[in-house]
């Protein structure tokens, strides 16, 4: 088929739906503005494991990509002695972890690069009736049939597109960070072996977040702890104007001023039990994620579209961004191949479809994640009194209304 569709943006998003496009027979141009995509972006991810399995299905990732499965995570606390105390083990629903590297460099070897331009930036772009035209930052001009934004948190089109609503950024930020599992000893700290766990400790102002991810650079019984620590900074003593910088400001690895890292590794020492309070004070290059969100009315504007970050954002306690991205490209596809059996396809009817269906898992989801936020962040209940019976009727209550990965609501196809 000769229609030409132009996608903005060549990490996770913009890789995914430009290989399942280019499956499907259309032609595909892409454009990054960066020169090469760099794994500090992100580090360990968590997918559902349904949607692993589609990745591997639509032929986007190769059966060789590393992963670990996780089926239940366990809940701590911090006792007096510094030491931790179980709380509960939930059953998961079925996940793997991953990579944020591995799974971009997958999806990168299934795509020509010979259809992405790279180290070009999308300054403006033209709507027209038929066509949209893309405007370089060298003046270069570029039409197609239709174009995706696949341009992350500070999407342009998103801008252009809805200028009257405002990405949202909350009063609370995750810090992050990866660390070798040989570098700590889990036998000293914990009187067992740690082996591939997915734990979350809680503490007063927020809860940790750990899990294992196949070392990509290593072999396979050498791997990584990754971890996320939410803090709600509105009860933090932290100055308020470095609460700003904070909540303003992402500090990639290796960039983070002495001042923070010193304030984290407090914090650890503070709140977190011997175990956890380690791998965050071993970790010599943490960095921060900021929490927002905006809620988008639809998904496809003409002939423009927005997929993953550069659409509706989500807090991340229902899954990672790299989750959204594949499903949102996974699903376009669908709608696409289905649209294509008819005798007279109109793709500007299939757009239209996958639109709505995005809309309507937004609107399960996106108060969920904000709930999420509110039970784990913000307002995370008195660990004084808190046992598990407590905690499993808060997060059932929780997600139980909601369409979600795991629970009795669940639409695994939405």
């Amino acid at each position: 088929m000769n229609i030409k569709i132009g996608i903005v943006g060549a990490s996770i998003a913009g890789l995914a739906c430009a290989i399942k496009l280019l499956k499907l027979g259309f032609d595909i141009t892409v454009f990054e503005k960066s020169t090469e995509i760099s794994y500090a972006r992100g580090a360990g991810i968590m997918l559902p494991h349904k949607l692993f399995e589609d990745l591997r299905q639509n032929d986007l990732v190769d059966e060789n990509l590393k992963y670990f499965l996780m089926s239940e995570f366990s809940t701590f606390l911090k006792q007096d002695d510094g030491k931790q105390k179980l709380l509960t083990q939930t059953k998961y629903h079925n996940a793997v972890t991953v990579h944020w590297k591995s799974l971009h460099d997958a999806l990168e070897s299934k795509f020509d690069k010979k259809n992405c331009i790279y180290g070009r930036t999308i300054i403006t772009f033209n709507s027209h009736v038929n066509y949209v035209e893309l405007i370089t930052d060298d003046n270069m001009r570029y039409e197609f049939d239709y174009v995706i934004f696949a341009d992350g948190y500070n999407s342009l089109a998103r801008k252009i597109l809805f200028p009257e609503i405002k990405v949202q950024t909350v009063n609370y930020i995750a810090w992050r960070g990866l660390l070798e599992i040989n570098k700590i000893d889990s036998m000293k700290l914990l009187g067992y072996l740690y082996n591939k766990e997915y734990y979350r400790y809680l503490y007063k102002n927020g809860h940790l977040l750990l899990f294992p991810i196949p070392n990509p650079n290593a072999s396979d019984g050498d791997y990584i702890i990754n971890w996320v620590l939410y803090e709600n900074l509105d009860a933090s003593n932290m100055h308020s104007t470095k609460k700003e910088e904070l909540i303003h400001n992402n500090f990639l690895p290796g960039t983070m001023p002495k001042f923070y890292k010193d304030y984290l590794y407090t914090l650890a020492r503070e709140y977190l039990p011997e175990f956890p309070c380690s791998i965050i004070n071993l970790t010599t290059e943490p960095f921060t994620q900021i929490i927002s969100d905006i809620l988008l009315p639809q998904y496809f504007v003409g002939r423009i579209g927005l997929i993953g970050d550069a659409s509706t954002l989500f807090r991340p306690h229902i899954g990672s961004n790299a989750t959204k991205a594949l499903q949102d490209a996974i699903m376009l596809g669908n709608f696409i191949e289905e649209e294509y059996k008819k005798t007279s396809p109109d793709l500007g009817e299939a757009f239209e479809k996958w639109s709505k269906s995005q809309n309507e898992k937004a609107q399960h989801l996106f108060p969920l994640a904000q709930a999420l936020g509110k039970l784990l962040v913000t307002d995370v209940p008195d660990l004084a009194t808190l046992d598990k019976e407590h905690m499993d009727e808060l997060w059932s209550s929780t997600i139980d209304k909601y369409r979600w990965y795991g629970n009795k609501n669940a639409n695994l196809e939405s």
